[in-house]
């Protein structure tokens, strides 16, 4: 590591930056210091191996910091929901100039929450929590009409 610093520090005394006041040699040592002394982070692989198994997804199309704050607190609130069948949930926006951005909820493709969204935090905060809700609730419903098809009831030989 010492090779690459005393290495960038000749480059950038060639180039002239180092000469006209630019950037001072300790900000230089402490940048590369900073990006070396980068501590790993721990990944809990059980649980993503839990979801993977599950097969729930939460997929994020969104392209904003508006629809970035909306997915992170949409995600927070959903992690830890164990259902019986697997869902993808999608998270997608469309940009509106000057009006914030339109963010849309997809659970297996059925889109059950859609809103215009301001670039307030308190009201993106608000209606992802709303999304969650409405997102949860769909899927128990989507589950009970799946039970209440495979009854016996509705089940036949299809003679009349």
């Amino acid at each position: 590591m010492t090779t690459f610093i005393s290495s960038m520090l000749a480059l950038l005394t060639v180039s002239g930056f180092l000469n006209f006041g630019r950037i001072s040699v300790e900000d230089i040592v402490d940048a590369i210091e900073d990006l070396y002394s980068i501590e790993s982070t721990t990944i809990d692989f059980e649980q993503y191996d839990q979801d993977y198994e599950s097969g729930n997804f939460i997929v994020d199309e969104t392209q904003t910091k508006i629809g970035k704050d909306f997915y992170e607190v949409f995600f927070n609130n959903w992690t830890n929901v164990k259902y019986e069948e697997s869902f993808s949930v999608t998270i997608s926006e469309k940009p509106l100039p000057q009006l914030g951005s339109r963010v849309s909820v997809l659970v297996n493709d059925f889109n059950i929450f859609e809103i215009d969204l301001p670039a307030k935090y308190d009201i993106i905060e608000e209606m992802a929590l709303y999304a969650v809700e409405s997102a949860k609730q769909f899927v128990v419903n989507y589950e009970q009409i799946q039970k209440d098809l495979e009854g016996s009831d509705l089940k036949g030989t299809g003679i009349f």
